[in-house]
């Protein structure tokens, strides 16, 4: 996002995908397909957790480093959240409304 912030053109025709195309498939390969997997093994819920947050924050590598650390930490909480909703649902909306969020503060913060 940092790359074409100052392309208001292309980021407008990014955002939709920042917003709901990568929460969509970010969320159902990690918490749904992997973490499903690795949940019942000796990792457990914990491990499991650890794990995709690790590698879901590494898939980010050209992100600020910031921005790596708090990724991670997303993805901890977003599998906290599916641990006690039961529902990728509410992981997409809530990593939808993230990277929506985030989108707009970066775009907002190279205009000025």
């Amino acid at each position: 996002m940092f790359d074409i912030a100052n392309e208001p053109l292309i980021f407008l025709l990014a955002l939709p995908g920042v917003a709901i195309g990568a929460p969509l498939a970010e969320e159902t390969i990690f918490r749904g397909q992997i973490f499903t997997a690795l949940a019942r093994t000796r990792l457990g819920f914990s491990g499991t957790s650890v794990l995709t947050s690790l590698a879901w924050a590494l898939m980010h590598f050209s992100e600020p480093w910031l921005s790596i650390a708090m990724i991670f930490v997303m993805g901890l909480i977003f599998g906290l959240m599916l641990y006690r909703f039961g529902s990728l649902w509410v992981t997409i909306a809530c990593h939808g409304a993230w990277n929506l969020g985030y989108a707009l503060i970066v775009y907002a913060t190279l205009q000025s």
